[in-house]
């Protein structure tokens, strides 16, 4: 899967700021690639170009993008690097290629141009032999030998946008006439010089599209050694915007991903619109299927219908001891259920489920109903004894999620704070309160712990933690004081439930 990044800005940028410097630059991307949805050629090695136009039109030099195309691996070409020191321009196309039907040579580098037009993509026409000579066939004689267009010109946004649908409808209806299934993955780009529009998008209304990112604001420059980049927003003005395969940086908060079959046009102004690709592959975020991976993900693992209706319904009918033994039937299928899909991958595993948790909740009924036998009072009380002693794995994963949402609520923050309103001074005054309550609670709750030497060794682990990630996360500069106070007060609060485990004790019949 190939890789690529657009640049658009009302001032040029050094071609090294986008190919060669950022820490996840698409160079890097070459050979590190983290979001490809195929793994079989992981690295992009087949070849590369960039593309740019210039900063001044020259009636001389006309208006025609400049490409370099090498079939060289981008990290392993010198000349690339040179130039990428010396050349500026307002609006630059680089790519890299990993090889799939199409041979490895220049004619096959991306970006290509005619006239003033340069386009690239990533992804893949399934069974593009079967359409390949129907579709050159609507090709015009004059593109088609590649001849010089003497009437370059510049386009509308709405005519490269309305072109952009129709060449996708196109290959659609191609591929649907030759009776080809399989989706094709379409993250089209083009661009003038003037207006951009890039595409996300793939004939399928399940499977994921190739992904693709933008970024915009007031500048993109390095803030630390080792090619750590941020982009950076001084107004509420575009004065650039991206567009990669993957984000530059891991910077989170600086990048979107644009919707599975989606739009984006960047204007002449620098106005980014996002625009749905609106046909029989297009989901609208109210449609069902939009939910369909989660459900379908949770429905297959036997998820839904235990926890929420099953599982409380022994506890609150029968017994803790009946809630147990359902709980332990129910990991047992899903273990042996899971292994049968691993092995096997039958579609009657999923048919066979859905009787199962109906079977297992009789099964507990019938047998805490009356007379229990003492081998499934064992096995209920065994079964509270793994999930009691396993509860520092669920402790840990508990605060793996808080550490996460902390992390959105401190990108949320960052956010605010950087469009420049009366929020900092809101979001600061919240963020020294979420201090002083910690440091309270951590007093507070201290001499509680003072008896258990487990407690207190979580106690110094847990402050040594939120002190390091804090002074980490100012010093580098990686996150802000909204992201440290809601650390605090999660490192705050499991202290304090440190203090209170006494009072929390487990049946009596299960220890």
């Amino acid at each position: 899967m190939c890789r690529f990044v657009i640049y658009k800005g009302t001032d040029p940028v050094q071609l090294s700021h986008l190919l060669t410097r950022p820490c996840h630059s698409i160079i890097n991307q070459a050979f590190d690639s983290r979001l490809r949805l195929d793994r079989r050629r992981p690295i992009n090695g087949d070849g590369f170009g960039v593309g740019w136009y210039d900063s001044v039109h020259d009636e001389e030099l006309g208006s025609q993008p400049c490409i370099f195309t090498s079939v060289t691996p981008a990290w392993n070409n010198v000349n690339l690097l040179r130039l990428a020191e010396k050349i500026k321009s307002p609006l630059v196309f680089a790519h890299v290629r990993a090889t799939t039907a199409g041979t490895l040579s220049l004619d096959n580098c991306h970006p290509w141009s005619y006239g003033k037009l340069m386009f690239m993509h990533n992804g893949g026409i399934a069974d593009f032999h079967k359409i390949k000579r129907k579709l050159q066939m609507s090709v015009r004689d004059e593109v088609f030998d590649w001849l010089p267009d003497p009437m370059a010109k510049s386009f509308t946004p709405g005519v490269l946008q309305r072109t952009m649908l129709e060449t996708i409808a196109h290959i659609n209806a191609l591929t649907e006439e030759y009776g080809i299934t399989e989706p094709s993955l379409m993250n089209f780009c083009v661009s003038d010089g003037e207006t951009v529009v890039a595409t996300r998008y793939i004939s399928s209304r399940t499977d994921e599209a190739a992904s693709l990112w933008f970024s915009s604001g007031s500048t993109f420059s390095e803030y630390a050694e080792g090619g750590h980049y941020k982009m950076s927003k001084t107004d509420k003005r575009e004065n650039l915007i991206m567009i990669a395969s993957e984000p530059l940086t891991f910077e989170k908060a600086d990048w979107m991903e644009i919707r599975t079959n989606h739009m984006v046009v960047i204007t002449p102004k620098m106005n980014l619109l996002q625009i749905p690709i609106v046909d029989k592959f297009y989901v609208t975020p109210s449609d069902p299927a939009a939910l369909n991976r989660g459900v379908e993900f949770a429905a297959a693992k036997g998820l839904l219908s235990p926890i929420l209706i099953f599982l409380p319904l022994t506890l609150s009918t029968l017994s803790r001891s009946a809630f147990l033994l359902l709980s332990l039937l129910l990991f047992l299928h899903s273990l042996i259920h899971g292994t049968l899909v691993l092995l096997w991958g039958s579609p009657m595993l999923s048919i066979m489920q859905v009787p199962m948790h109906p079977f297992l909740l009789l099964v507990c009924f019938n047998a805490f109903s009356e007379g229990v036998h003492p081998w499934l009072t064992m096995a209920a009380t065994w079964w509270g004894r793994i999930l009691q002693w396993s509860s520092p794995g669920f402790i840990v994963m508990e605060g793996l999620s808080s550490l996460l949402v902390a992390q959105k609520l401190g990108q949320v923050g960052k956010e605010l704070v950087g469009e420049g309103e009366v929020y900092q001074f809101g979001l600061l005054i919240a963020a020294a309160a979420a201090y002083v309550t910690s440091s309270f609670w951590i007093v507070v709750s201290y001499p509680a712990t003072a008896d258990s030497p487990l407690s207190s060794t979580l106690l110094g682990v847990a402050l040594t933690t939120v002190i390091f990630l804090t002074f980490i996360g100012f010093a580098l500069r990686r996150t802000n004081v909204i992201e440290s106070s809601c650390l605090a007060l999660i490192v705050a609060y499991n202290i304090w439930l440190c203090g209170v485990d006494d009072a929390l004790v487990l049946d009596p019949g299960l220890q």
